[in-house]
């Protein structure tokens, strides 16, 4: 499934074969090793505005060194994380990995407003989809009742009906005018009431 999603990869404590991980990521992530974070047991790596495959080639890493992954998928829209694919560690570890995982995407992505506003912006200026994080922003993060006025606006900002134009001419148009469009997206994420509710009925979220 990969973007527009928060695409996680995960290394667990040991390897099969009782390796260590901490030592064979420091080795296959030369370079980057200070991007892994650690959530519990467990190691954890993204890269904003881009999928499992391109966050680990990102890493330049050495795939024969590096310990079996786990692959999770966030919906930062609704607060969610689950399994892409299978899980590759043992069987008795499974729920306490997702824990972590999830533990480690509210701290990249749906932990609060300023990571959801972050997360977005980075990840829209460097994919090569950031339509599809606007679509899905409108489809799934926005509540109905306020998506025509929401894609109105947007219309206008890009000067094209992103509901009803090919893909390619939203794609250029969106890319002409990113800043803009960045600009008014973060702005609706400070409307309580557009906010699908996962975001709007957390009340902690909303403290001044």
């Amino acid at each position: 499934m990969c973007e527009p999603h928060h695409s996680i990869t995960q290394f667990p404590p040991d390897d099969q074969g009782g390796e260590i991980t901490e030592s064979r990521l420091q080795w296959g992530l030369r370079g980057i090793y200070d991007w892994i974070k650690k959530i519990g047991r467990f190691f954890h790596i993204s890269k904003l505005g881009s999928g499992h495959s391109e966050s680990l080639e990102w890493a330049n890493t050495k795939h024969l060194i590096l310990p079996r992954e786990t692959r999770y998928e966030c919906n930062w829209w609704d607060r969610t994380v689950h399994l892409d694919g299978y899980f590759k560690g043992e069987e008795v570890y499974r729920e306490e990995a997702l824990e972590c995982a999830e533990g480690y995407s509210r701290r990249v992505s749906i932990g609060d407003l300023g990571q959801l506003r972050r997360f977005l912006e980075v990840s829209m200026r460097k994919s090569q989809r950031a339509v599809s994080y606007i679509q899905t922003f409108i489809d799934m993060l926005v509540v109905r009742p306020a998506k025509d006025a929401i894609v109105r606006g947007l219309d206008r900002i890009i000067n094209c009906s992103i509901g009803r134009s090919s893909f390619r001419c939203v794609e250029h148009r969106v890319s002409a005018r990113l800043d803009s469009v960045i600009k008014y997206l973060m702005g609706l994420t400070r409307r309580r009431e557009v906010l699908h509710p996962a975001w709007a009925d957390d009340a902690s979220l909303w403290i001044s």
